[in-house]
């Protein structure tokens, strides 16, 4: 409940023009029925360091701050050292 040392929540660099686009899509989703949703392919990718990924920064927030955009640091997606893994399932 009280504050604690963390790591911030990674969640993807995004601009303005980024974040109209993704409303836009959800807006055009959120009257689909379930069996739309059934025809939708979902797909998970997961990315493993090759080589030594020191990922020390700590920041100070609560349990329920993870989300809070004060709380979380952006990433991008780095060339070389790493390999990709896709899943996807129907």
């Amino acid at each position: 409940m009280g504050f604690g040392g963390r790591q911030p929540t990674r969640v993807p660099l995004l601009n303005a023009r980024h974040r109209v686009a993704s409303l836009a899509g959800a807006r055009g989703h959120r009257d689909w029925s379930v069996e739309d949703w059934k025809r939708v392919t979902w797909s998970n990718e997961s990315r493993f360091q090759l080589l030594n990924a020191d990922w020390r920064l700590r920041i100070w927030r609560q349990d329920h701050e993870d989300m809070d955009p004060a709380c979380q640091v952006g990433i991008v997606q780095e060339h070389g050292g790493s390999c990709a893994v896709l899943l996807s399932a129907r």
